[in-house]
């Protein structure tokens, strides 16, 4: 048996892209596409939601933009700090994985929407997407709609359905 390919997706990203497809067809109505994030890697006139952390170019898009005024993702400490402080976006609990959803309106497309769901490990980044696929509503109650704001999500590994909402900053 040989297994042969020049790209492998992680099966995080697989039910992430599930939750999130699901949600948009089936109660708002729109047709999302699913694009590699290289293809569309010099493109900023659009908008998008990336999955992963330093996986993805989008979510590296989102990082870097100017309008990101809330968290990076520090290597060093190998895990996302706010930017006004440099401090760690909460404290981990043995069994559970992290992740964000950052929302921001990039400078160069302030009409624009790009939000990553990015996770220290591969069920923080899917349950993140569960988290914005099913629990989108309590979301928009607490922020204004062209505000950015980062979302601390806490999943229990292997159950993205235990995702939960731990912090917001806006």
């Amino acid at each position: 048996m040989a297994f042969s390919a020049q790209k492998v997706v992680s099966t995080c990203e697989i039910r992430a892209v599930s939750y999130l497809e699901s949600t948009l067809s089936k109660n708002a109505g729109i047709t999302a596409h699913t694009i590699a994030d290289d293809s569309i890697v010099q493109k900023l006139d659009l908008d998008f939601v990336s999955l992963g952390a330093t996986s993805n170019l989008k979510t590296a898009d989102i990082f870097g933009n100017a309008a990101n005024k809330l968290v990076d993702y520090d290597p060093q400490k190998g895990f996302f700090v706010l930017k006004t402080n440099s401090k760690p976006i909460c404290t981990p609990r043995p069994g559970y994985d992290y992740g964000i959803l950052l929302k921001i309106n990039p400078t160069q497309f302030p009409r624009r929407t790009w939000i990553a769901s990015a996770g220290w490990g591969e069920w923080g980044t899917s349950g993140a997407a569960w988290y914005l696929a099913n629990k989108w509503k309590e979301i928009a109650e607490k922020v204004q709609k062209d505000q950015s704001f980062v979302c601390v999500i806490e999943v229990r590994s292997g159950q993205d359905e235990s995702a939960s909402l731990i912090s917001m900053h806006i």
